[in-house]
């Protein structure tokens, strides 16, 4: 009330309904989702995520009139870090508009945004993957005064230059 805490109370244990073990092998599972899956949109940089996607139709308003045609909700559910599960947050869109209705494609990002902005906020320090510390930590070639295919092979990846007139 007024913006102070009315009332505080802390989790009780009521019983386990999972083996730790069954625990730590769903969280490789959802993280595989991120890492692999259709959740890729929810990755943070040095954060280890885990979700499950969603997509759901709504069937019983498509029922009631054909005609408007499906209607979709899409969701991400996710947590971190996922070796040790401390946070967990749920986007939803209720009848996302646009090109996608998909749950990775429309509310995986607004997870990984939400995200990537609340995990340092709460003090969850970053931890980067072997990957991800060798695309950080790269240096790129100095190309001044090459050609175009000298600089692709200087570089060492491809890319395609594009001119305007404006």
């Amino acid at each position: 009330e007024n913006g102070n805490a009315v009332e505080v109370t802390q989790p009780k244990v009521v019983r386990q309904v999972i083996s730790a073990e069954t625990s730590r092998t769903m969280c490789n599972i959802l993280e595989g989702v991120v890492s692999e899956g259709g959740g890729k949109n929810a990755y943070v940089k040095g954060y280890r995520i885990a979700g499950k996607t969603g997509t759901s139709e709504k069937v019983a308003k498509y029922w009631e009139d054909p005609s408007v045609g499906m209607r979709y909700i899409a969701s991400y559910c996710g947590f971190a870090p996922a070796d040790d599960p401390q946070y967990a947050l749920l986007v939803m869109f209720d009848e996302p508009l646009g090109n996608s209705y998909y749950g990775g494609a429309v509310a995986g990002p607004v997870f990984a945004k939400i995200m990537e902005e609340v995990l340092p906020y709460l003090g969850v320090e970053k931890q980067y993957s072997a990957d991800e510390l060798d695309y950080i930590s790269g240096i790129a070639p100095d190309v001044t005064g090459l050609s175009v295919d000298e600089a692709k092979e200087a570089a060492g990846v491809e890319f395609k230059f594009e001119a305007s007139v404006g």
